[in-house]
């Protein structure tokens, strides 16, 4: 059945429906495929699914990130006013292009590297540059005097650190110590944050906290948290019902987990589409 409507969305001509937005989720890595999960839960509560009569629609990459053009055109045919999608930092750059090629608009979750958002009236952008926010982590520790930073998870682009491994699983001690790693930022914690804590404890190492951390652990030595609005969440917040923060409550109230760095940017770039159609 889906093999079929996409059989039949790909041959139709593009089409704006009421209220709908599209997302282009990314399937390439473990890292993306959660990372998509977690955008399709935070748009769908921006969007107010339940109540607001919005209607979002959905295509993936299939792993590739050369069927991002056909997923995209899927996406129009599905009557999508705007498009949510560089889930995946490898889609920013191909998906500006077809914004302004078919002039349908794009919000970006991480930046092309034209910045086209810029010049652009087809291309927005709700997210930040990596360089702006992993990048400030390392310099930071570098400033402390730490030579060697290393970046644990999955990056975003090039980042300021000397060593980038991802967190499942995470690197061992002894890989670290072979590498001569003096301090870590934290580049996706959401999945890993705990992971990390025991590493950074077990060689007594600082922890610069960086995006996706939202309920991090103590951590040993001297910690840097790099916070934007209402983040980072404490850990203590959903058990707190008197939250003066209403989005959180919202959030919170329906028994989810504390919402992690892509669920709040997902419903940001939601309300801000909502709104728009």
């Amino acid at each position: 059945g889906e093999a079929i409507a996409r059989l039949g969305a790909d041959r139709s001509r593009p089409r704006v429906l009421a209220q709908t937005v599209g997302l282009l989720m990314a399937l390439r890595t473990p890292e993306l495929k959660r990372r998509s999960a977690d955008v399709v839960a935070g748009m769908a509560h921006g969007l107010g699914i339940a109540r607001s009569g919005a209607r979002l629609v959905t295509r993936d990459d299939g792993g590739d990130v050369k069927q991002v053009a056909a997923a995209f055109a899927g996406l129009a045919a599905e009557g999508a006013a705007i498009i949510v999608a560089a889930v995946d930092p490898q889609h920013a750059a191909p998906v500006a292009a077809l914004a302004i090629a078919t002039r349908l608009p794009v919000v970006l979750l991480t930046p092309d590297p034209q910045s086209l958002h810029r010049s652009s009236p087809f291309v927005f952008l709700a997210g930040v540059a990596p360089r702006t926010t992993a990048g400030v982590l390392a310099s930071r520790l570098r400033a402390d005097g730490a030579k060697v930073v290393g970046g644990i998870g999955d990056s975003l682009g090039p980042l300021t650190t000397s060593l980038e491994r991802g967190c499942l699983p995470p690197p061992s001690v002894a890989d670290l110590r072979a590498e001569r790693v003096q301090a870590l930022v934290l580049l996706d914690g959401a999945y890993c944050d705990k992971r990390i804590a025991t590493l950074a404890r077990d060689m007594s190492l600082p922890v610069a906290i960086g995006l996706g951390v939202t309920a991090p652990n103590p951590m040993p030595g001297q910690a840097y948290h790099l916070a934007v609005g209402v983040f980072p969440v404490p850990s203590g917040a959903a058990k707190d019902h008197q939250l003066a923060d209403k989005r959180l409550s919202d959030w919170l109230k329906d028994g989810r987990s504390v919402p992690n760095w892509w669920v709040a940017l997902a419903r940001d770039a939601a309300v801000l589409a909502r709104d728009a159609v």
